[in-house]
């Protein structure tokens, strides 16, 4: 294997990733109390691409929505449930979501995610968001506030959870799109120059012999 081929092969590993727009996903027009298409409700159904929605006790997953104010790329987006299965007011709710190996029901953890957090309406709207680990730790904590859809980013190993917390004055809605995270894994994989490093010393002690 040349040097090449090998920087080529860990670059192309490095590389899987999912990127979830919603807009093909069936969809409720409510942005406030039971969604009007239950098919609308996502909880475990997109763990073939990593990710699981809700968190026990606080939210029973997330609704894809079709509603003009709390949509960043058309013509859907989602919102957090409480724990009974509602909308709260004006799509108010806080978001959960986990990472799980993908078409598992294994935790996994991911070292980028990134999403746009916000709606077009006309207040200014606060969210914190919250990175966890696979054994809870706090990794990351950031307050995003805006009268649009803003960008979040986080780019760090062991991510296995985020929690989105609705921290405005009022029940001003907020929705989630385009949401981007590299493929989990069962354990946080070594970084991608790691990887590089040994293979190449391994190329290097392989042609000294």
């Amino acid at each position: 294997m040349t040097l090449q081929t090998l920087a080529a092969f860990l670059f192309a590993a490095s590389c899987q990733a999912a990127f979830l727009d919603f807009d093909i996903l069936p969809s409720s027009t409510l942005p406030t109390g039971t969604p009007n298409n239950v098919a609308s409700v996502l909880t475990n159904q997109l763990n073939g691409q990593g990710i699981v929605f809700g968190r026990a006790g606080l939210s029973a997953g997330v609704a894809v929505v079709t509603v003009g104010t709390l949509d960043y790329s058309s013509p859907n987006s989602i919102v957090g449930l409480d724990a009974a299965g509602d909308i709260p007011a004006t799509a108010s709710g806080d978001i959960y979501f986990y990472f799980v190996v993908p078409g598992t029901s294994t935790p996994g953890v991911t070292d980028s995610v990134s999403f746009q957090i916000g709606d077009s309406c006309c207040d200014t709207d606060s969210v914190l968001i919250r990175a966890y680990s696979l054994g809870d730790a706090l990794l990351n904590e950031q307050l995003i506030e805006g009268t649009s859809f803003q960008p979040y980013s986080l780019a760090m190993s062991g991510i296995h959870r985020i929690e989105i917390e609705n921290v405005s004055p009022h029940n001003s809605g907020h929705a989630l799109d385009n949401l981007f995270f590299n493929d989990p894994v069962a354990t946080p994989e070594p970084s991608t120059f790691a990887l590089l490093a040994a293979g190449l010393l391994l190329l290097v002690k392989n042609r000294t012999r």
